[in-house]
């Protein structure tokens, strides 16, 4: 319940908009910022701003993956068929 508004948008996307929200990734300079954050907290306190900064960048990857994943879903459910996790992991 907690992501389905940003998830339910994709209900009436057409296959062409799901495809591209599937493919979407998580900009690089986001994810270095997460993970800076995290590593941080593992040996010291985070401020009030950085733990907040944290949250809303944890919030945010989350929406992408349940968005990806569930116009993957939706994909499928309209006939397409995915690659497979060895598929997405071979070197091409």
């Amino acid at each position: 319940v907690q992501y389905q508004p940003e998830v339910y948008p994709l209900l009436h996307m057409i296959d062409a908009e799901l495809h591209r929200e599937r493919q979407r990734t998580f900009p690089p300079e986001q994810w270095a910022k997460y993970e800076m954050l995290l590593d941080k907290k593992k040996t010291s306190p985070l401020t009030d701003e950085e733990e907040r900064r944290l949250v809303m960048l944890r919030h945010e990857a989350d929406v992408l993956m349940f968005r990806r994943s569930y116009a993957a879903v939706l994909l499928k459910r309209r006939g397409y068929r995915l690659p497979s996790l060895q598929e997405l992991t071979s070197p091409s």
